[in-house]
């Protein structure tokens, strides 16, 4: 069953960045489609692999947001892109050999209790993300919860 129709902004935003990861698509997919909560989209961030990954999240959901990089960002320069592409209140980063419970987004968003902790920052104003998800600045600082 796909997410419930799109909204002007989806609550969500499921961002995976692929590589090489053909073999997870099946189980990844059937996980995300089993979601008791609907309001949210799939963003995939393909790197530039060669093993027909992207093939794959295209037959097994045509309508995730699919973006293609012709070379191998990296997992941060994969979310940094992803992000920028992303539509959602919130963003849930997923690796892409990740399998999840059907409740897990339903209990994520409630433990968020309808709170944005902290906006995602923009590369224009200079920010990103770093290993381990910690947000940066190019200058050097570190941004977390609260608005940019």
């Amino acid at each position: 069953m796909p997410p419930a129709a799109a909204s002007p902004r989806p609550r969500v935003s499921i961002l995976v960045v692929t590589y090489q990861g053909k073999e997870y698509v099946p189980d990844l997919a059937t996980s995300l489609r089993a979601q008791t909560f609907r309001d949210f989209e799939l963003v995939l961030v393909e790197n530039a692999s060669r093993d027909g990954t992207g093939a794959a999240w295209e037959a097994a959901w045509p309508e995730a947001k699919l973006i293609r990089s012709n070379i191998n960002l990296g997992f941060c320069g994969g979310n940094n892109l992803g992000a920028r592409n992303a539509r959602g209140h919130y963003l849930v980063l997923l690796n892409q050999d990740t399998v999840v419970q059907a409740d897990w987004l339903k209990h994520l968003v409630e433990a968020m209790g309808g709170q944005v902790f902290s906006a995602m920052p923009t590369r224009e104003q200079g920010y990103g993300i770093a290993a381990g998800g910690t947000i940066i600045h190019e200058l050097g600082g570190v941004k977390m919860g609260s608005d940019p």
